[in-house]
């Protein structure tokens, strides 16, 4: 009887000890983890134990040298190290990363991978996300409260939701395939680089603290940094389809128009034809002309909520258009008001009555602003052209 509850308990000794073993399937995933310094299969048994993984607060690095054919790809097993604080893992194939039991996690770095698909819901710890050059198509950044950087760079981005990260002070998505971004809550936010996205439109109001604002080879028509007091360096070059900038933030004397690495940049912005400033003859201005060969008319009469011209709900066809002009809208169009780049207003009408068209052949040839109102008092800007 004795014999037979000694290899019981062995028996349940191994099970017992097989339950604490991580599992990682990945082979290089697991040879990185048992080679890694710091320590981390610190009994040196040639496998990963649960406490050892709940033991490591270090960074992780598992990084490959560029080029290297054996990458990762498989992470399963990462979610066991719950206090790790940092994650790197350049030059890796994998696709997926969880990062869900990582609750400790304050840094993740990953560049160079075929990432499509990543969680990060559930670290609040956050303090900085970097990833360069992946798969990436949509990146959501909610509830943050101590994310300092976010960067994801040369990917695949169609959709970015960046809100209520309140300590965000840099945010850099360059190369990528945006046509909006949505940015709320970001007090802290003083640098923004949203460049070589094919960018429509982008609401920057709520941004007021921001310093560094780059825009350049992107799609936006009009842009409004009116509300960005702080502002002190605007890059829109090569921004070739940008028609209206509204600049007038009360702080153009310092805005930094040197020329050098941080200056503001209008180069090849050859539609740009109005910017609204907080003064006509200024050094801004002068700037901004000696930039662009075509003629730019300055104002200081501005039109409003600019960031509003392409929002989805109402469309204006044809467009350009030298009769009438037809609406497409969601609701009730009982107000039309037509405007000048520079804010004068050149027509108007009123009926309660839906209207569902306009005619324009009495406005000589440009481009015009219309300021659509609803029945449920909705106010909407759209650009137009007057051929």
């Amino acid at each position: 009887m004795k014999t037979v509850f000694i290899v019981l308990f062995l028996i349940a000794n191994s099970f017992i000890g097989k339950a604490q073993i991580v599992t990682i399937p990945d082979p290089i995933f697991k040879a990185r983890l048992l080679a890694h310094d710091p320590m981390i299969d610190t009994n040196t048994d040639g496998e990963i134990q649960v406490a050892e993984a709940l033991a490591f607060t270090d960074t992780m690095d598992v990084s490959s040298t560029a080029g290297d054919p054996n990458g990762i790809l498989d992470l399963t097993g990462l979610e066991a190290f719950g206090n790790m604080q940092g994650f790197t893992a350049n030059n890796n194939p994998f696709t997926t990363a969880d990062f869900s039991g990582n609750s400790a996690l304050e840094d993740i770095m990953m560049n160079n991978t075929q990432l499509e698909t990543m969680n990060i819901q559930n670290n609040q710890a956050l303090k900085t996300l970097s990833i360069t050059n992946s798969n990436l198509t949509n990146v959501t950044v909610t509830n943050k409260p101590d994310l300092l950087l976010l960067q994801v760079n040369l990917s695949q981005l169609n959709q970015l939701e960046i809100a209520n990260c309140p300590s965000l002070q840099f945010i850099y998505v360059q190369s990528n395939l945006l046509e909006t971004i949505t940015l709320t809550d970001l007090p802290s936010l003083f640098i923004l680089n949203a460049g070589s996205n094919p960018l429509t439109s982008i609401n920057l109001s709520t941004l007021t603290e921001l310093l560094f604002l780059k825009l350049d080879f992107t799609n936006l028509t009009h842009l409004d940094v009116s509300a960005l007091e702080n502002l002190i360096q605007l890059d829109v070059r090569e921004s070739s389809l940008l028609e209206y900038i509204n600049l007038k933030n009360g702080n153009n004397q310092n805005m930094d128009i040197s020329g050098g690495g941080n200056s503001c940049n209008f180069e090849n912005t050859t539609n740009l034809t109005e910017v609204c400033v907080d003064a006509i003859d200024s050094p801004l201005s002068n700037f901004i002309q000696g930039q662009t060969p075509q003629a730019v008319t300055f104002s200081t009469e501005c039109v409003l909520a600019t960031e509003s011209f392409h929002l989805p709900k109402v469309t204006l066809y044809p467009n350009p258009s030298e009769g009438n002009v037809n609406i497409d809208a969601p609701h009730h169009i009982v107000k039309i008001s037509i405007f000048t780049m520079i804010g004068t207003k050149v027509g108007e009408i009123s009926n309660q009555s839906a209207m569902t068209n306009f005619s324009v052949k009495a406005l000589a040839s440009g481009r015009y602003i219309v300021q659509l109102e609803d029945q449920n008092g909705t106010i909407i800007l759209k650009g137009m052209i007057k051929k």
